[in-house]
């Protein structure tokens, strides 16, 4: 990416994105799911962002009401997603250098787990297969205290 694409990038994650770690539970199995995601009602913002990443995929995200009975927004919300690990770990290489907010210490966090968790897959040569260690439960730990 060039140096106005990676602040494109930067500014709007910071503005209106998420970096993550999520854990769900699927098959009675943990998994945990590094993403980056932007949330805009403006598609050709989201449009420009996945042209200049080149990754991910764009889609309208379901209207939430509030507990009052009101919609939170008026507008469709949409929202573009990275959760490949590769993915991930390719867009915080990036920019991690440009975010000023407490965003940086989540992209750390989530980058470590990107690169700990590829190391680990690479070992056993069988996607999605190797075993969560206490490193990666520690990376989670650690982007719980920041997120609070």
């Amino acid at each position: 990416m060039s140096d106005v694409e990676r602040g494109f990038i930067a500014g709007i994650i910071e503005g209106d994105g998420s970096i993550s770690l999520d854990t769900k539970n699927r098959k009675g199995k943990l998994v945990i799911i590094p993403n980056i995601r932007i949330h805009n009602t403006s598609l050709p913002i989201l449009e420009q962002s996945k042209q200049f990443i080149g990754r991910g995929w764009i889609y309208e995200a379901k209207t939430v009401q509030k507990p009052s009975g009101g919609i939170t927004h008026k507008k469709p919300m949409k929202r573009y997603c990275l959760e490949n690990l590769s993915d991930v770990k390719f867009v915080l290489e990036q920019i991690l250098d440009l975010l000023t907010s407490y965003k940086k210490e989540l992209a750390e966090i989530v980058l470590e787990y990107c690169n700990l968790r590829i190391i680990s897959l690479q070992k056993t040569k069988k996607a999605n297969l190797s075993p969560y260690g206490e490193k990666e439960f520690n990376l989670i730990k650690r982007y719980k205290e920041v997120k609070r």
